[in-house]
C-alpha cells in the first residue's frame, strides 16, 4: 500500500466528507486509517516528479537552494498527524509548522522565475494539498460527540482553506511562460483536478 497511501488518504477523505453520518463509511474510513497508520510515508506518496529531481538549466548555486528545499518537503511529508486525543493539536501544529518552513523554502526559489518558479509553485500546491487531506481524519473515539463534531467542522475548515491555497498555487504554476517546465505544469494541471474535486466534496 506504500506507493497508494497519498491516494488512499484522499479516497478517505472524499468518501467521509460526502457521507459523514453513514456508519459503514465510518468503519470502512477506522479500518483504512489504522491501516494508513502503520504505512510508512515514502518519495514514491509525493505528487509529481520525484523529490530531488533536478531543475533543469539552473546554475549550481538555484540547484542546491532547491535540494534544501526538497529535503523539508520530505521532513513535512513524513509528519503524521495523530488521532489520539493527548496528541491531536500538538500533531496538527507540528505538521502545519513544517508544511510552512518548506513553503518558505520554496517561495523563495519562486523568485528566480523559469522552471524554478513554475517547479516550486507546483510544490507548494502539493504541500497545501496533501495537508488539507490529512485534517480529514477520525478523531479519537472517546471526544464527546459535541466536541468531536465541532472539532470535526473546524478541521475540515482549515482542509478547506489549504486546498484553496493548494489550488491557487497550482493556477500560478500553470499559468507561467518557461522552458523545461513541462513536467511540473503537467503535473500541476492533474493535481488541481483532485483538489477541486476534494474541495467540491468538503463544502
Amino acid at each position: 500500500m506504500s506507493g497508494n497511501r497519498r491516494r488512499a488518504l484522499e479516497l478517505l477523505a472524499r468518501a467521509q466528507s460526502l457521507a459523514p453520518d453513514d456508519p459503514a463509511v465510518a468503519d470502512a474510513a477506522a479500518e483504512l486509517s489504522s491501516r494508513l497508520a502503520a504505512t510508512p510515508a515514502g518519495q514514491g506518496d509525493v505528487r509529481g516528479p520525484a523529490p530531488g529531481t533536478p531543475l533543469i538549466g539552473v546554475d549550481d548555486q538555484l540547484q542546491a537552494r532547491w535540494r534544501d528545499a526538497e529535503a523539508a518537503l520530505l521532513r513535512a511529508h513524513r509528519l503524521r498527524m495523530k488521532p489520539v486525543l493527548e496528541k491531536l493539536s500538538g500533531s496538527v501544529r507540528a505538521k502545519e509548522a513544517a508544511t510552512e518552513a518548506a513553503v518558505r523554502a520554496y517561495r523563495q526559489l519562486a523568485a528566480a522565475g523559469g522552471a524554478a518558479e513554475v517547479a516550486a509553485e507546483f510544490r507548494i500546491g502539493t504541500l497545501y494539498h496533501d495537508l488539507a487531506v490529512e485534517l480529514v481524519f477520525d478523531l479519537p473515539p472517546e471526544l464527546d460527540p459535541g466536541v468531536a463534531s465541532r472539532l470535526r467542522r473546524t478541521l475540515r475548515a482549515s482542509a478547506v482553506g489549504y486546498l484553496r491555497r493548494a489550488i491557487a498555487a497550482y493556477q500560478r504554476a500553470r499559468a507561467i511562460e518557461a522552458v523545461d517546465a513541462d513536467p511540473w505544469r503537467v503535473a500541476a494541471e492533474a493535481s488541481e483536478r483532485a483538489a477541486r474535486e476534494l474541495a467540491g466534496a468538503e463544502r
